[in-house]
Order: structure tokens, then sequence, then C-alpha cells
């Protein structure tokens, strides 16, 4: 059986290898392996440049002998590498030929995928792991903010015609974007494995507090709101804050938005491969922020709860669903941002609490619980086996 995956995600291939910058390594896709021989993935699929060829290390390997990494355009082209060259697809042959299709929204190649299995009168499932709507009114453009409502739009009817739907929220995409089926279910994205720690974390006593974030370098994530709230929690002489920002994209703006606010000592953006090297970078840090204009449910924020780290978010997606509201701001409000970190790492008491708060919360997101759920998810769609026991 062949399964066709369809999402805007970037790949690159490097030596006839397939990396991902952020997420989407080998293991992934167990969850679809486990129960078909054959997957396809259309998504951007670039060559890696030598100078991001030096950064593999930090990258996830996502090629394996039963994938095949097709590259799409925006324009519903379709590609399929051979040697050097590209030979190019029918989209209408693409979905004739694959008994099963699941695509990742939002995005655009998802909707092309998506529409052209509607036209088909073929089955299709969803992965809804964001909400658009809120993904194009808050870009910058002109045209971003025309385009919006027209994904909103589109996002709602193919949501609408899916076969079975899996959220990552438990319940603010299922209340925007519904689905009558009966076998839809709600797993975020991560994959954490809780610890037995049930103890809070308490605070280092060092005067140098470390601030985390977890984000593609964009303007969705709310970088500026961090740095500005930077600049003001900097303008106490009690503490030194840092902020330390893992993520991969165009560095250049927010290093000059630093400079601007005269931060660029305090600023630091890395990048790291997935596993054990986030949860090390966690755990040096005192606090975790999630500042985002738009979500859906964020996993850099799971991951930081499941470490004990108290957070900070914005009233956006699925940020609501896993943070109390005391320490929830709105979209933009670098204030009270800086308000809230100042308050929990100058609170002992605070502080703890929180840390073991998140860690409660976050055990909901584990592994084998939501690994549960995929394999039911998966199983009821690719082989028609629904097994409630699972």
């Amino acid at each position: 059986m062949r399964l066709l995956w369809a999402h805007d995600h970037k790949f690159y291939n490097y030596e006839n290898k397939i990396y991902s910058k952020v997420q989407f390594g080998q293991e992934f896709w167990d969850r679809y392996l486990n129960h078909i021989e054959q997957l396809s993935i259309v998504s951007r699929l670039y060559e890696m440049n030598i100078e991001d060829s030096h950064n593999i290390p930090f990258y996830n390997l996502s090629s394996r002998n039963e994938i095949r990494f097709l590259k799409a355009k925006f324009n519903g082209k379709i590609y399929n590498k051979t040697n050097q060259n590209f030979e190019k697809l029918s989209l209408s042959d693409l979905v004739t030929s694959h008994e099963k299709i699941i695509v990742r929204l939002p995005s655009t190649i998802g909707n092309y995928v998506a529409m052209e299995a509607i036209r088909q009168k073929k089955d299709f499932a969803v992965e809804l792991v964001g909400d658009p709507w809120d993904a194009f009114i808050n870009l910058k453009s002109i045209i971003g903010k025309m385009y919006a409502p027209i994904m909103y739009m589109k996002t709602k009817y193919i949501v609408k015609r899916a076969k079975q739907v899996l959220y990552v929220t438990d319940h603010y995409l299922q209340k925007r974007y519904k689905n009558d089926g009966l076998n839809n279910t709600n797993a975020s994205n991560v994959n954490i494995h809780m610890t037995n720690n049930e103890i809070g974390k308490k605070r280092n006593d060092s005067n140098v507090i470390n601030i985390g974030l977890i984000g593609y370098l964009s303007s969705y994530k709310g970088i500026d709101t961090a740095i500005k709230s930077l600049y003001l929690l900097n303008k106490n002489n009690e503490f030194t804050f840092n902020l330390n920002i893992l993520g991969t994209g165009e560095k250049a703006k927010y290093i000059k938005l630093a400079k601007k606010y005269e931060m660029s000592k305090n600023i630091n953006i890395q990048t790291l491969p997935s596993g054990p090297p986030i949860y090390q970078w966690l755990d040096n840090m005192d606090v975790y922020i999630q500042p985002s204009k738009t979500e859906g449910l964020p996993r850099g924020l799971i991951e930081a709860m499941s470490r004990g780290l108290p957070a900070v978010g914005t009233n956006v997606g699925g940020i609501p669903e896993l943070l109390e509201s005391k320490f929830i701001i709105k979209k933009g409000d670098y204030k009270k941002l800086a308000v809230l970190v100042y308050e929990i790492i100058s609170n002992d008491q605070l502080y703890i609490e929180s840390s073991q708060e998140n860690i409660e919360k976050a055990s909901e997101y584990d592994y084998k619980v939501l690994n549960n759920k995929r394999l039911n998810f998966y199983k009821k769609y690719i082989k028609d086996d629904f097994d409630e026991n699972i």
C-alpha cells in the first residue's frame, strides 16, 4: 500500500540524503510506515548549499529506504528527482496512484493535493497543525492579509470533506475547523518522554537569567516582542536577562533589532537537532516564553514545561490550553511579558508552583499517551481497522 503525504515543509537534498532543519527526523515517519509499505512525501525540496552543509550535524536526517521525496511548487507543479534532473509529474496521476492520502494543513501544497482528492472523490485524512487565519492575518503585507479569508475558507472546506482529522489542539482548532467524522482525535506533534520527577524546579541562584524561546525565525513567533521585552527587563539592575532562541531562519533582522535596543550582547540564536540536545538546552534555561502571533499547539512550549520551566505565552491557538490564564498575555504585549517574567524570577514560591503545574500538564503529552492516539488514528484511516482498546 502507498501513502501520499503533502505539506509545505522545506526539505534539503545533500549527497542523495534528505535533511530537515527542524522536526521530521527518520523516526517521525514510523507513525505511517507501521501500516504501509511505501511513503511519498510531496513538499518543498531544495539542494542544500555548501554553507548549510557544514551544519548537517545539527539537522535531522529524514530520508529512509521506504520513502520517496517529491519536489512541489506553490503553483501545484510536482517533480520527481531522477539523478541530477527533475521529472515533471501530474498532480492528478500522483493522487490516483496512491491508495491513501494525508495532507498536513495549513499548507498550500496540502490544499492542492486535497482539492485534487476531492475532485477524484477519493478519501483523504487531514493533520491540522495550525490556524491559517491567524497565520496570514498576522503578516505585515497587505496581500498576505487579503489571503487570510481565502485560506480560512479553503481550510474549512477541506477539513469538512476529510474522512478523518487529527487536531493538535484539544478544543481551539476543532471549533474553528469542524469535521463530523467519528474517528477524529487530538494529539500534539510533541514526542516527550516524561521522567518520574514530580518536584517543581528551583531557580538557580545566579543573577544571570536565561530566557528560552524555540521557534522558526519568523514574525509568527513574536521574536520582536521578546526582544522589546528583554530591553525592559534589563533596565532592572537586580538581574541580567539573556534571550536564547533555538531555531532556523533568517537571523539578520533580529540581530539588527537587538542592536537597536542595545541588546546584542544579551541575545543568542542557535540551532540544535531534536531530542536530547533540546532537553539539555532547556535545562540551562530559567524561564520559557512563547510570544507567538499564531500557533497550533507549540511543541517547544510543551517540551519546556516537561522540564519544569515556568512559562509565559500569548492568547493564540492552543497556548491557553497549556498555561494558566495568569501566565497568558495578548500578542505583542511586550510590557506585560516583561512584568510576568520578572514576577516569576523574583518570587521563589511562584517559580516552584509554576514549575510543578507545568510538569503535571506536560505529562498529558507524554509519548506513550499520544502515540496510542496516533496509532489508533492512522490504523483506522490506513487499514480501516479500528480497535478502541489501542
